[in-house]
């Protein structure tokens, strides 16, 4: 294929049906391929990997130079670890802290917030841009305050939260509104 968007398509669908059947090999394939359609589906193949093989997938990870690659292969495995034992996936950023980018500590949340609300906004002060690092805590503790405000207000006294925060959280409440 010459066109690269069509190229890179179909890379990312190929590999998305190939990790179900054979993620470690999925994996090696996209090492050498072209970065768009690997930065595209990466994560995708180790969230299927860590499903279907842990350890595996694990040790995979492990051996990736830090950078790029093992930042996606990481964003995978937290993926489907959050879900599951946010307390082990969030062992699992710190085992490669320069590999925790804004976008996996989100993912993160994402993932963990329903099985542990005070996990996954505990891992937010790692986001490097204050903007977004702000309104993902603004909305994931408004999430928690409407799901559970007394554990909610219960967390936010124990755990300092940013001005701006305190203040957007409390402009969203529905008895400000």
């Amino acid at each position: 294929l010459t066109d690269e968007a069509l190229r890179n398509g179909a890379v990312t669908r190929a590999a998305e049906r190939l990790a179900e059947i054979d993620p470690a090999g999925t994996a090696a394939w996209l090492l050498t391929g072209p970065s768009d359609a690997k930065n595209q589906t990466f994560d995708n193949v180790y969230t299927a990997w860590v499903a279907k093989d842990k350890q595996a997938a694990l040790s995979s990870l492990a051996a990736l130079p830090a950078g790029e690659d093992r930042s996606n292969a990481l964003r995978g495995a937290i993926r489907k670890m959050a879900t599951e034992n946010p307390s082990e996936a969030a062992a699992l950023m710190n085992r490669y802290p320069g590999d925790v980018n804004d976008r996996l500590v989100r993912n993160y949340v994402w993932h963990s917030f329903d099985k542990d609300p005070g996990a996954a906004i505990g891992q937010i002060a790692r986001m490097t841009d204050a903007n977004d690092r702000d309104r993902t805590y603004a909305r994931t503790v408004g999430a928690w305050l409407e799901r559970d405000p007394a554990a909610a207000t219960s967390w936010m006294q124990v755990n300092p939260l940013p001005p701006a925060v305190i203040q957007s959280i409390q402009k969203d409440r529905p008895e400000n509104r």
